[in-house]
């Protein structure tokens, strides 16, 4: 089986659900658990396998907008 790996970079403002989203389809959190999760500091970097043969590099930006600043397309 041939590994697929793709780049995936969460981005939006500050208190907006990126990590909450990146935790209830990546960690088997329930909704109600992001609740403690807090907010994120610079970037947070995971691999994450998916759908079997998926990887997915997963950077998880918070939302401040100094970061936006930084960052060019």
């Amino acid at each position: 089986m041939t590994l697929c790996s793709l780049q995936v970079l969460l981005m939006g403002k500050s208190g907006s659900g990126k990590t909450s989203m990146r935790s209830i389809i990546f960690a088997n959190y329930i909704a109600r658990d992001t609740r403690r999760l807090g907010a994120t500091i610079d970037v947070e970097h995971s691999h994450v396998r998916f759908l079997g043969n998926l990887v997915l590099n997963l950077w998880d930006c918070g939302g401040d907008t100094f970061l936006f600043s930084s960052l060019t397309v």
